[in-house]
């Protein structure tokens, strides 16, 4: 029942952000290795679009029902390293795969992107001159997946998160 807020630091929150979807990923590295023209190089792979944290965090709320209250920042490593019986109270309330928190989500990692307070943009032009042009639209990828881990049984339908 409590309002959606954005863990990271204010600095963060209105910065340029990049994502790479692992389907992307996936067809990346299979270009990289199949394609005459990759020529056997390193390249920088990401969704190719741009958002802001303020974008979609509102947008996240939307989706989960919920309301947005802004910045609040805090670690999540360090908020959600004793929530492990909680989720396991959700997980068995909503039939959920018995995956323990701490290997649903890399809550350091989440620490690392949402302080990150400068334009994170990562230059994609090489892959994309050797013939790569595929992109993801990052806010349709986050809807995306919130509901494909819901049809998985990974997380509550979205409808069920303001009851949670």
């Amino acid at each position: 029942g409590l309002p959606l807020t954005f863990p990271g630091k204010k600095g963060c929150f209105d910065k340029l952000a990049q994502v790479c979807f692992a389907p992307h990923l996936a067809r990346a590295c299979e270009f990289a290795a199949t394609s005459a023209t990759a020529g056997k190089e390193v390249y920088n792979v990401v969704n190719g679009d741009y958002f802001r944290w303020e974008t979609v965090f509102p947008q996240f709320a939307k989706h989960f029902g919920l309301e947005f209250a802004g910045v609040k920042t805090r670690s999540l490593a360090k908020e959600m390293a004793d929530k492990g019986e909680v989720w396991d109270r959700i997980v068995a309330k909503h039939g959920l795969k018995p995956i323990k928190l701490d290997k649903l989500a890399s809550w350091g990692f989440a620490d690392w992107v949402f302080g990150a307070e400068f334009d994170v943009m990562a230059d994609t032009t090489k892959i994309r001159q050797a013939g790569f042009a595929n992109v993801v639209d990052s806010e349709d990828m986050f809807a995306r997946m919130f509901d494909d881990f819901a049809k998985m049984g990974v997380l509550p339908p979205p409808a069920a998160a303001a009851a949670v």
